[in-house]
C-alpha cells in the first residue's frame, strides 16, 4: 500500500465531524385508517421508485493512485443484474415506519423540512428495520445494496474520479462547496442533482448511504460475484458516497467508510433500497 494514504481514526472522526444527531421521543401512532393509507403509500412509492440495474463488470476500488490504503488492491467483480432505488429514502417514508412501530423519530436539521429530504441520524440497525419492515407490509424482498452493487451502480459505466468525470462539477453532486448549481449549506431534497447514466439520484453527495457490508480495512479477499462481504467485523458496518459535510475529495467514487452500527447516528447519513432480480 506504499504511497496510498493511510487510515488514522482521526480521519474518520474528520469526515464525519461535526454531524452526530439524535432521535425524538416515540412518535404517537396515526389514526388506523390515516396511518394505513400512509403505509400504502410508502409501499407504492418503494416500488415506483426501483429501476433496473444491468449485469456487468467493473473495476472496484481506486486506479487513480490517490485514494487511502482501504480502497485497495482495485479488483475486477462480476455483478448480476438487480434493481436500485433511484433516490435515498426520504423522511416521509422513514415517519410514516416509525409511527406504525412506536420508533424514535430521527431529528431533521433544524430549518430544514423533513418530506422530500433523506433521512438522517439513522444508523446502519435502523436502516435495516426499515427494510424489514417494509418487506413485511409490502410482500417484497428490499434490502440493503452490497458494497460492490452501490459503486458498480454509482460508476454507472464510468472509471473515473467521479461518476461524471475527473474533475468535481458542484451543478452534479451536494458538496461543502456552494456555489452556482450547489445553492444548499446542508442536506437538499432527494432528486435536487441530476442522475447518473443508470438514472440514479444523489449516488455521491448529499448523504452518506449504508451497506449491507461488514467491515474490512482493505478489499484482500472480497468478494468478485457482486455479493455483500458479510464476514469479518460486523459490529461496523460500510457507508458510501460522501455527503454534504465533505469537500470534493469525500465524493469520490471510490471512497468508503464505516461507522459502528448500534450507536452512533449522523445528520449526514442515510440509506437507499436495493433488491435482487
Amino acid at each position: 500500500m506504499k504511497g496510498h494514504l493511510k487510515l488514522t481514526a482521526a480521519l474518520v472522526a474528520a469526515m464525519l465531524s461535526g454531524t452526530a444527531g439524535a432521535q425524538s421521543p416515540a412518535a404517537a401512532p396515526a389514526p388506523a385508517g390515516e396511518q394505513s393509507g400512509a403505509i400504502d403509500g410508502v409501499i407504492r412509492a418503494a416500488a415506483e421508485d426501483m429501476t433496473a440495474i444491468p449485469a456487468g463488470t467493473f473495476v472496484m476500488g481506486d486506479t487513480t493512485g490517490k485514494g487511502f490504503n482501504f480502497e485497495h488492491p482495485a479488483h475486477k467483480v462480476s455483478v448480476p443484474a438487480f434493481r436500485l432505488a433511484r433516490h435515498d429514502v426520504t423522511f416521509a417514508q422513514y415517519d410514516v415506519f416509525a409511527r406504525a412501530t412506536g420508533r424514535a423519530l430521527p431529528e431533521q436539521r433544524p430549518g430544514l423540512d423533513r418530506g422530500s429530504y433523506p433521512v438522517v441520524n439513522v444508523n446502519w440497525v435502523d436502516a435495516k428495520a426499515f427494510v424489514d419492515w417494509l418487506n413485511k407490509v409490502s410482500g417484497r424482498t428490499y434490502r440493503l445494496p452490497s458494497e460492490a452493487e452501490w459503486e458498480y451502480a454509482a460508476r454507472a459505466g464510468s472509471t473515473t474520479v467521479y461518476p461524471w468525470g475527473d474533475e468535481f462539477d458542484p451543478s452534479k453532486a451536494n458538496s461543502s462547496v456552494v456555489a452556482p448549481g450547489d445553492k444548499w449549506g446542508a442536506a437538499s431534497p432527494v432528486g435536487s442533482f441530476p442522475p447518473n447514466a443508470f438514472g440514479l439520484y444523489d449516488m455521491v453527495g448529499n448523504v452518506w448511504q449504508w451497506v449491507a457490508d461488514c467491515n474490512h480495512l482493505d478489499y484482500e479477499g472480497a468478494p468478485t460475484d457482486g455479493s455483500a462481504w458479510t464476514t469479518g467485523d460486523c459490529m461496523w458496518r460500510n457507508i458510501r458516497g460522501g455527503s454534504w459535510v465533505q469537500d470534493p475529495r469525500g465524493l469520490r467514487v471510490s471512497l468508503r467508510l464505516w461507522e459502528d452500527l448500534p450507536r452512533r447516528r449522523f445528520q449526514s447519513m442515510g440509506f437507499r433500497l436495493a433488491e435482487s432480480n
